[in-house]
């Protein structure tokens, strides 16, 4: 795989491209694959104002989008999948990240007519 220019975008990339729903890439892991130490990834990242806990948390963001647009998996296993530790924490984390719960995201998504094509081309509904 080819990755463009900028460390932060390789990462991005990176974690997105591995789509390992059920075990989220590690910083140690991705900086391996880079041929990175860790904490020049780590230093790099942070230089382009970003960090690895905020590309994991956009990557699982877009896959939790994904999965209650266009699933009906209940949030249960949609937490499952995203490695999640529990039901709560993943609730918790998409309040955050949508500034609305889960529920009123999903309806909105229903309302809109949502398909598959639309998350390449949106970075939020």
């Amino acid at each position: 795989m080819v990755f463009p220019a900028g460390d932060a975008t390789r990462a991005y990339f990176e974690l997105k491209s591995g789509r390992r729903v059920a075990r989220p890439s590690s910083l140690a892991a991705v900086a391996s694959k880079l041929d990175l130490h860790p904490r020049t990834l780590n230093r790099r990242l942070l230089d382009d104002g970003t960090s690895f806990v905020a590309i994991r948390d956009e990557v699982r963001f877009r896959l939790a989008q994904e999965l209650l647009a266009l699933t009906d998996l209940p949030v249960g296993d949609v937490a499952t999948a995203l490695s999640f530790s529990s039901h709560g924490n993943f609730v918790r984390a998409f309040r955050r990240w949508a500034e609305e719960t889960r529920t009123e995201w999903r309806a909105r998504a229903e309302e809109s007519g949502l398909r598959r094509g639309d998350f390449e081309s949106q970075e939020t509904l």
